[in-house]
């Protein structure tokens, strides 16, 4: 009979002695080709960590309790995240991880997380930029980039600004962030003024008589100068 690494049922009951044998010994398998001590495990997380084994997808939740309960595995924390964005020398996220991450810490963010200097993370390639032609890469939050925040805006600028390459919805759930990172006045509606004028070179009469101002000036100027419109506003 062959057996499988540790006898799960014998370490259920918490113990300095299982605990701190797991936290010195590789015991827990990843089943690629390596193990792992406790401290090198998160139990879940929506996003790759470097240096730790993710074990919910590999164990399932029946375990759960032996591993955080028991071996005191950690899970995924605002700190951690925080330092993937923050790292110099990590390996380069792709975009799409890139986005997840940040959408991560968001989330911790909006649940009152704080104390962490934004400094370093603004200045990290951690920021999906879309540019006019389409393409989209990882910038520091210190280049030119705007948020759309407003659909026809963001229609008439696609092919002029660059932007985060994020929906107008994950804009919205991001707002955290960008008052954390101090990039709420790239907010595309802020940085647009809209102008609503009408052109003088198609004037033409008014078609329909009885929208002509002109012809009801004079009885509009005596129905204001008597009050009229006064006591309708009172009496409101």
């Amino acid at each position: 009979m062959t057996t499988w690494g540790p006898c799960w049922a014998c370490l259920l009951t918490p113990s300095p002695i299982s605990r701190g044998t797991f936290e010195r010994e590789a015991l827990i398998c990843g089943f690629d080709d390596a193990w792992y001590t406790a401290s090198e495990c998160l139990w879940s997380s929506t996003i790759p960590i470097r240096g730790k084994l993710i074990l919910n997808n590999l164990y399932g939740n029946d375990l759960r309790d032996f591993f955080v309960g028991v071996l005191s595995v950690s899970e995924l924390t605002a700190e951690l995240v925080y330092d993937k964005l923050a790292a110099k020398d990590g390996p380069e996220m792709s975009v799409e991880e890139a986005k997840e991450t940040l959408l991560e810490f968001n989330s911790f963010l909006a649940a009152g997380s704080g104390g962490f200097d934004p400094a370093a993370v603004i200045a990290n390639p951690v920021f999906p930029v879309r540019f006019p032609n389409g393409k989209v890469s990882l910038r520091t939050g210190t280049e030119k980039f705007a948020l759309m925040d407003r659909k026809l805006l963001g229609e008439d600028f696609a092919a002029l600004a660059k932007f985060l390459d994020f929906s107008m919805q994950e804009v919205r759930i991001l707002q955290p962030l960008f008052q954390w990172a101090g990039l709420e006045d790239r907010y595309l509606s802020r940085a647009v003024e809209e102008i609503t004028s009408a052109g003088t070179e198609s004037t033409r009469p008014i078609s329909t008589p009885h929208r002509d101002i002109r012809r009801n000036s004079h009885a509009l100027l005596r129905y204001v100068g008597s009050g009229t419109w006064l006591d309708c506003l009172h009496s409101t």
